[in-house]
């Protein structure tokens, strides 16, 4: 099944980042057509990309990570029957993991869309790590029915037929609920989508104070713009999160998101 797959990322300015993904992947010494989309051209992500047999480097001539993905995904499904979705902010160290998608494909052939969470990597800051067990609770609590219609953009996998009915990310939003647009227009229209917990990418998002802020106004706005699910009512502290040592700052952070969240909402609900 491995062979029918292919590998999207979407990256600007952070070549690093993207060479660490790569490495993650090329240790599996599976070889799978990895597209690589920078926003503009880079020098550095070309480079980057040109050490590994398995890429193929992509830019666009504009801003915005759903132009990337869509870019990516254009050129995927000429050949190949899925793609897969990673974040350069996110690497895979379980050795199984294209088994367990090959797995997930085999028991539920008629799910199109899918996807898994995010972990820890090590010496991750508090704010990382809540950032995490956020993004985490999003896709196991936001669902309509049984049907999760909430999944991660950093590890994602997608059907080709439904870029072949022309469903594609929106490529007016840039940054804030870029992914989830565009899920939830998937469940209107009646695609089946599912949660596997035992897809996992360890994400970094090195995320700075100023930056979660940003993210959890922007979320709040084109969520209520798009007319998304806000966040899940329920929350808990998940497993290896569940440290007492972090509760209280958890908390914090917590009030903190779904203030800003909701503040990004008013200011929508006001320009209307």
């Amino acid at each position: 099944m491995v062979e029918k797959l292919a590998i999207v990322i979407p990256t600007h300015n952070r070549s690093h980042k993207l060479s660490e993904l790569l490495n993650s992947l090329d240790k599996l010494n599976l070889n799978i057509d990895t597209y690589i989309v920078s926003n503009y051209f880079s020098k550095d992500d070309q480079e980057v990309s040109s050490h590994f047999n398995f890429t193929h480097y992509l830019f666009t001539n504009e801003l915005g990570v759903n132009k990337a993905r869509n870019l990516g995904a254009k050129e995927a499904i000429k050949e190949h029957d899925y793609v897969l979705f990673l974040d350069d902010d996110c690497f895979i160290d379980n050795i199984n993991f294209f088994e367990e998608i090959d797995h997930f494909i085999s028991k539920n052939s008629f799910i199109k869309v899918f996807g898994g969470e995010y972990k820890d990597h090590l010496n991750c800051s508090r704010l990382d790590s809540f950032y995490n067990l956020l993004c985490s609770e999003w896709v196991r609590y936001a669902r309509i029915g049984s049907n999760h219609w909430t999944l991660l953009g950093g590890c994602l996998v997608i059907h080709s037929s439904v870029f072949q009915e022309n469903n594609f990310f929106d490529e007016r939003i840039s940054y804030g609920s870029s992914e989830t647009e565009f899920l939830s227009r998937l469940n209107q229209v009646g695609y089946k989508m599912a949660f596997s917990s035992r897809l996992i990418a360890i994400h970094k998002p090195d995320i700075s104070f100023k930056k979660f802020i940003k993210k959890a106004f922007k979320q709040g706005y084109f969520s209520s713009k798009y007319k998304i699910l806000s966040y899940p009512k329920r929350f808990t502290i998940l497993g290896e999160n569940n440290l007492k040592k972090n509760n209280f700052m958890f908390h914090i952070f917590r009030k903190l998101y779904n203030f800003f969240f909701r503040l990004g909402m008013m200011k929508r609900a006001i320009l209307k």
